[in-house]
């Protein structure tokens, strides 16, 4: 199976916050994605584990990904090690991805940060014919990295002012996580009004960068390469000041 774009997330509801909407425009531009939940956040302190797998699903549905797999490694324990890349291994080559995204390398939940490098080592490991699973060897052709809780200065924009509504509606499918506290003992950090508002504030800021109602800001390590250093601003008729599209790398 070859996928245009896999992307990899440490709990169900991550990729929903960092890149649901972008997620969402591929989606209805005809592009082949799947999803990969690395633990199934049974360590949240809202919500039960039969519930959360629901609303995932759920949310898959809304954004219109093609699959969604769980890895089930232990929520709040996710650690790059060698047993935990094989297992990315396997779905990086059963799917070949042509590209992979990853949570940036920065953040405030250690589950978060870990799974950035384990990706990393893991798509890399996934090129090395030598290993051996059974599998053929592949690597994606690039990584690039969505925003969780630590901002950064981002590689290109991609405009969601379309798909905003949908974005929100895919986190919303997150009830347990997302939905007000009814009391205080319910109060968490992403529950209620306070962080949906961070999320439209931050989408609303970085697409005012590109002059643009929302958008999500994405990163890239190596310096890209354009052979037509003219169509980075021609997407689709538009005149835009970045790279919208992730799948023209």
């Amino acid at each position: 199976m070859s996928l245009d774009l896999m992307v990899i997330a440490p709990h169900p509801d991550d990729l929903e916050i960092g890149c649901g909407g972008t997620i969402n425009k591929l989606v209805k531009q005809g592009k082949k994605i799947v999803a990969v939940d690395l633990s199934r956040g049974e360590m949240s302190s809202r919500g039960d584990l039969k519930t959360r797998m629901q609303e995932s699903e759920n949310s898959k549905i809304i954004l219109g990904i093609q699959d969604r797999i769980n890895l089930s490694l232990p929520d709040s324990k996710i650690i790059n090690s060698y047993e935990n890349q094989i297992k990315i291994v396997s779905v990086i080559r059963k799917y070949r991805p042509k590209y992979l995204l990853v949570p940036y390398w920065q953040c405030r939940h250690p589950d978060h940060y870990r799974s950035s490098d384990l990706c990393y080592e893991a798509a890399f490991l996934s090129g090395l014919a030598k290993y051996e699973d059974g599998l053929e060897a592949f690597r994606p052709d690039k990584i690039f990295y969505f925003m969780l809780h630590e901002e950064f200065t981002p590689s290109f924009v991609v405009d969601i002012s379309e798909e905003y509504k949908v974005k929100i509606e895919s986190i919303m499918a997150y009830k347990s996580q997302f939905s007000k506290p009814t009391n205080k003992k319910d109060f968490t950090y992403i529950s209620g009004d306070p962080f949906l508002h961070l999320i439209e504030t931050r989408n609303r800021y970085y697409g005012s960068l590109v002059g643009k109602m929302y958008g999500e800001a994405f990163l890239v390590k190596e310096i890209l390469e354009y052979e037509d250093p003219l169509s980075i601003f021609d997407y689709q008729g538009k005149t835009l000041n970045q790279p919208m599209d992730p799948s023209s790398f």
